[in-house]
């Protein structure tokens, strides 16, 4: 039993109970905006493996939440892209095909 400063607490059994705990204790909207977020995630996730190899984005963003993080993203990926090119990393931009 790993126990700490927290009292004895055993930590490894805190980090596995604390998530069930925390749902069990969401409201239902909050279950179900869980459900469509994961949901969300699932889709991108099918739709980069259905592409075909070479063609598949190095990076996708998912907004469950449509606040409008996906046009942040997209300008945090230009800043990015134009640092690593300014340094010369460049060829970590996009995967290396393997024959």
């Amino acid at each position: 039993m790993a126990s700490d400063a927290l009292g004895g607490i055993d930590t490894a059994l805190l980090e596995w109970t604390l998530p069930v705990v925390a749902f069990r204790q969401c409201t239902e909207w909050q279950k179900r905006y869980a459900a469509y977020s994961a949901a969300l995630i699932t889709e991108a996730i099918v739709r980069v493996v259905d592409m075909p190899r070479g063609k598949r984005p190095f990076r996708t963003h998912v907004d469950p939440a449509q606040d409008g993080c996906e046009v942040v993203n997209v300008v945090a990926d230009r800043i990015r892209a134009e640092f690593l090119r300014r340094i010369g990393l460049a060829d970590l931009l996009k995967p290396k095909l393997q024959a």
